[in-house]
């Protein structure tokens, strides 16, 4: 095989680890309690897991992982900076799920019936939940190869996830949904993330939908990260789009957590289509997904790990000048929030702390946050 690809065997049998520890990972699949439900007669939902054995898929990706090589040197990245992304993503994973895994927490009374916890997790998005007098509702979920981690996590602290009611994902990164097809709940979803769910492209719906380097990249991550979305049966749709708007984004409806409202809005489709921004207005909560982050509180192995992405796909928005637009726009409407209430606004960022403005305009870390480990 080697005689074919311009990669050292050692780098092949690197990546063939990777995606036969996908194979062996099942997906995580299991109920909201943790127990493992793979032969339970319920269908999978998992796209990139199909009869082709892992020599072909191994074949297939190669193949994928040459092209990137091919565009990337063109640009002035050496090849073995290119690989070395490849087999940092993969070993990071590996080595912070289970005994290596971590998070860092804040937990925010949000009123007397709701608190709000936040997850973050390693190398991924946040994982948010809030834990309500008629139940937890979760806002995505975290990669699959972090699902049975997060799932004693949250029984550390307390969480009964057998409560779960319903799961919101903003968006089809494996970050964000990867670990949907762990808990057997409804999942609500823009009809453009599950387009990009199937298809398995996470430009798919952008101007750079048939850009190479996403299609390979949606390809790496969902092998390394375990993905598992939600299963079909359980995913909820919005609207594509509405005429109704909340500040400069469209309302495509409401759901009820707890004793609050969260307006779903729809981005612009700048990181990627069809990602949704959550608003509350009596809670003071703006979930802005990826659109709006506390960079300043990423450390440095978040950091690192992050950079990743930026160079594999060259950047992480699928479209940048969208992004730039709605990045404006969700500054927009939390200030808008603060002139009308006279309350700060809650900034919920897909990766990083929970935040607020400061006067620069700029996200601010709220209140304390602990690190967790694993007591194993």
């Amino acid at each position: 095989m080697t005689d074919k690809y311009p990669f050292s065997n050692d780098f092949i049998e690197k990546i063939r680890l990777f995606l036969t520890k996908f194979e062996e990972s099942g997906g995580n699949r299991g109920d909201n309690n943790g127990n493992n439900t793979a032969n339970n007669g319920i269908e999978e939902n998992i796209y990139f897991r199909d009869k082709k054995s892992v020599d072909e898929k191994l074949t297939d990706f190669l193949d994928g992982i040459a092209k990137t090589v091919e565009i990337l040197t063109e640009k002035g990245e050496s090849k073995e900076e290119i690989l070395k992304n490849y087999t940092d993503c993969g070993e990071f994973l590996l080595n912070t799920s289970g005994s290596g895994f971590y998070a860092d927490v804040q937990i925010q009374k949000i009123n007397d019936g709701i608190t709000l916890y936040c997850f973050q997790t390693p190398g991924g998005g946040s994982i948010f939940l809030f834990d309500t007098e008629g139940g937890i509702v979760m806002v995505d979920t975290g990669y699959g190869i972090y699902a049975d981690d997060a799932k004693r996590m949250f029984k550390y602290y307390g969480l009964d996830i057998s409560r779960l009611k319903f799961i919101i994902v903003t968006h089809a990164d494996s970050d964000h949904c990867g670990a949907g097809g762990a808990y057997d709940v409804p999942a609500y979803m823009h009809p453009g993330t599950l387009e990009i769910i199937r298809c398995g492209n996470r430009a798919w719906g952008s101007i750079h939908e048939s850009s190479t380097l996403e299609k390979v990249y949606t390809t790496m991550i969902a092998y390394f990260s375990h993905w598992n979305p939600s299963k079909e049966k359980n995913i909820r749709l919005f609207p594509e789009d509405s005429i109704e708007k909340i500040g400069n984004f469209a309302k495509l409806g409401t759901l009820p957590v707890g004793n609050i409202t969260i307006n779903v809005l729809l981005s612009d489709g700048g990181h990627q289509f069809g990602q949704l921004i959550l608003y509350s207005e009596d809670a003071n909560l703006l979930f802005t997904a990826d659109t709006l982050m506390n960079f300043t509180s990423f450390d440095t192995s978040r950091r690192n790990y992050n950079s990743i992405a930026d160079f594999l796909v060259t950047s992480v928005n699928v479209d940048s000048e969208l992004a730039r637009k709605e990045r404006k726009s969700a500054v927009a409407l939390a200030l808008e929030h603060e002139a009308k209430t006279g309350r700060k606004c809650l900034i919920c960022g897909g990766h990083g702390t929970i935040s607020v403005l400061n006067s620069e305009g700029k996200p601010e870390t709220l209140g304390s946050v602990e690190h967790y480990t694993p007591k194993l």
